[in-house]
């Protein structure tokens, strides 16, 4: 083994600052360091059954970034799903690889940044320009995400929640941090192999064709980190102020200030106010702690949690736009929802909640697990009314999950209440305005042995007046914890693609413009989710 630079044809691996290319022995150290990490290392593989390739044509795998851990662990993960091996030379005609797998982004520089991931890898360069020479070749790519620390089964501190997976990229440093302590959770997500060939058919020339793939791989590591950790977040006063700059709040502002007949500055320090109160704060170490809490508190209420058809969201979230719609019979119904979904290794849902719950404490709490606040009604505030539909547009278009109860309340009969139409109009209008990304409602039906919410409901059915929440309230709450509820059934319903059901029940519905049209799709929707849930019970 010989430390320097990369020769033209030869492997690279970052080791913090130091780089090396693989000798004659190279193979055998490569194995060998797969066998000492894997002391501590423990995989998750998905999909559990192993990835169709074709044998008859050579397979490259292909990662986010150039890790030496990211290649040791692509190394085990492909040995356990009896995948063809990495360390294989790769031969193309008079072109020869030392291993069977390339990086988009090659790691940190001595001395120097990260470099970037949009690039193209020499490698991946290497293999078009040998397809190019070759006309009969082919190679599949295989790209593998590793995500250190997703797994949230034995996230208890602080710090392992400071290195879980982020869309920030990590100094070497932190990385090697990152796999002592999250090392024990690994999970290793295989994509569907790609044909080489085809990309290059479809170019014009190799070098299109190269870029062309790296760019279809960016967006399958960018697709499976979305599903496994939410889409890129920034800051809430990022997001606030992008919010502020859309055309329609900028026109509404202008409105408000003629209409109240106050200074454009008001108007929008108004229009601040309202993303404020509205806008949800996701943390990540929020929801690790979140996390943490549920499991205990699921243990003392219930005797277990029965979960069925989890494969349905599963297999429709990657790439799409995705609204969670359950039955709502309970303060649990959000939480259960989140948990099940994280726990799966999904994002979980950000949460249309009442400003009745933004309350001092818990609502910094609530909206560091993806809760943002609406008001009950948006009557006599158009200013607010824009700000609101604006951010929904904003998080649909960005690909956010989302979670709100087309009830609008609490069922206190266990019967679902009929559906309410506002957040789902709001919602198709959405997409109506923006329809590049699908979108899919999915149904849950939620039902518990027995309601923690029991004793006041009956009270509110006898004809007592509905308390208020409070902290006073929640704080009382908690000695709920003394009783066990029995079981609770969790199933999710069958799909609804509302691209595909405006096909077939509005065919104009992409040059169409009427709004009484879009209120009646709207309605026959909700009815549609509505017996759905009924038909997940």
């Amino acid at each position: 083994m010989r430390w320097g630079r990369m020769c033209p044809d030869g492997a690279r691996v970052d080791v913090g600052q130091l780089y090396w290319r693989p000798s004659m022995s190279s193979a055998t150290l490569m194995n060998l360091a797969r066998r000492l990490l894997h002391l501590w290392v423990r995989l998750r593989v998905f999909p559990e059954s192993p990835v169709a390739v074709d044998a008859a044509r050579p397979v490259c795998y292909a990662l986010r970034e150039s890790w030496l851990s990211d290649r040791l662990v692509l190394r085990e993960a492909v040995a356990r799903a009896g995948l063809p091996g990495v360390d294989r030379p790769l031969r193309l005609g008079r072109r020869r690889l030392a291993s069977a797998d390339f990086a988009l982004a090659r790691g940190w520089r001595p001395f120097g940044r990260a470099r970037a991931i949009h690039g193209m890898p020499p490698r991946l360069q290497r293999l078009i320009q040998a397809l190019a020479d070759d006309p009969a070749a082919d190679v599949q790519i295989v790209p593998v995400t590793v995500l250190w620390g997703r797994a949230p089964r034995q996230q208890d501190g602080i710090l392992r929640a400071l290195l879980a997976e982020s869309w920030q990229r990590r100094h070497p440093f932190g990385h090697w941090l990152a796999v002592l302590i999250h090392g024990r959770q690994t999970h290793v997500h295989f994509g569907q192999p790609y044909s080489l060939r085809a990309l290059l058919q479809d170019a014009a020339d190799p070098l299109h064709a190269t870029r062309k793939a790296a760019r279809l791989l960016r967006g399958h590591f960018r697709r499976q980190r979305e599903l496994a950790i939410g889409p890129d977040v920034s800051h809430r006063h990022t997001q606030v102020e992008a919010l502020l700059a859309m055309p329609a709040v900028q026109t509404a502002i202008g409105v408000e200030a003629a209409s109240r007949r106050i200074a454009p500055e008001q108007a929008r320090e108004r229009a601040r106010r309202h993303a404020l109160a509205i806008a949800s704060d996701y943390s990540y170490s929020a929801m690790r702690a979140a996390e943490l809490f549920l499991a205990w508190v699921w243990t003392r209420l219930f005797d277990g949690v029965e979960v069925r058809n989890l494969d349905l969201p599963r297999s429709v979230a990657p790439g799409q736009s995705i609204v969670y719609l359950p039955c709502h019979r309970s303060h649990i119904d959000y939480l259960l929802v989140s948990y099940i979904l994280y726990r799966a290794g999904m994002s979980p849902p950000h949460i249309a909640a009442g400003e009745n719950l933004d309350l001092p404490i818990l609502g910094r709490i609530l909206r560091g697990g993806g809760a943002f606040f609406l008001r009950r009604s948006f009557k006599g505030d158009p200013l607010y009314a824009t700000v609101f539909g604006e951010y929904l547009h904003r998080m649909l278009a960005q690909g956010f999950p989302l979670e709100y109860f087309i009830e609008g309340g609490r069922s206190r009969s266990g019967r679902l209440l009929p559906p309410k139409t506002g957040l789902l109009a709001m919602t198709v209008h959405s997409f109506l305005r923006r329809h590049e990304r699908p979108l899919v409602f999915v149904p849950i039906y939620l039902g518990y042995e027995k309601l923690a919410e029991g004793a006041s409901f009956v009270e509110e059915l006898s004809g007592r007046p509905k308390q208020r929440e409070s902290l006073l309230g929640l704080f009382s709450a908690a000695r709920v914890l003394r009783r066990h509820f029995g079981r609770v059934y969790v199933n999710f319903g069958a799909p609804l693609a509302l691209a595909e059901w405006l096909d077939a029940h509005h065919p104009g519905w992409r040059t169409s413009g009427d709004g009484e049209e879009q209120r009646a799709a709207s309605a026959a929707i909700a009815d549609e989710l509505a017996r759905r849930i009924n038909d997940a019970a």
